[in-house]
C-alpha cells in the first residue's frame, strides 16, 4: 500500500499538461514565421478552414496555459497549507480553502498556541 501523498499522478499529469499546451502556443506561431519567410505572402492563411482553426487556438491556447499554471499553483499552495490532510474527490478546491480544517490528530495534544514560540498548526 502506497502512501496518498507519494502519489504525484495529478501534478505530473498537471506539468504534462501545461508542456502540451505551451508546445502547441509554439506551434501556432510557425505559420506566422512561414508567412514572414516568404515575405509576407499567405502561405497557409490562404487557406480560410486553417484560418478558422487556427484563431481559435491563437486565441484559447494562451489563456489555458494561464489558466493551468494558476490551477497548479493553487493546488500546490492547497497542499502546503494542508499537508496531512488527504484530498477528498467530493470536496471542491474552494473547501479546502474555506472550511475549517478537521480536527488534529491525536499525537499533535502536545502542541498548544501558549508559552510563545513557533506553533506548527496540524490538520
Amino acid at each position: 500500500s502506497t502512501d496518498w501523498r507519494s502519489n504525484k499522478s495529478f501534478f505530473d499529469l498537471l506539468y504534462i499538461l501545461i508542456a502540451l499546451v505551451d508546445i502547441l502556443v509554439c506551434a501556432t506561431v510557425l505559420p506566422i514565421i512561414l508567412s514572414f519567410l516568404h515575405q509576407r505572402d499567405g502561405v497557409w492563411f490562404v487557406n480560410p478552414t486553417f484560418c478558422t482553426i487556427w484563431g481559435g487556438l491563437w486565441e484559447v491556447l494562451p489563456h489555458l496555459s494561464v489558466f493551468l499554471v494558476g490551477f497548479m499553483s493553487l493546488s500546490r499552495t492547497v497542499v502546503l497549507l494542508r499537508p496531512l490532510c488527504k484530498p477528498q474527490p467530493a470536496r471542491s478546491l474552494p473547501d479546502y480553502l474555506l472550511l475549517p480544517p478537521p480536527p488534529r490528530p491525536a499525537h499533535c495534544s502536545s502542541c498548544s498556541t501558549g508559552g510563545g514560540g513557533l506553533h506548527v498548526r496540524y490538520y
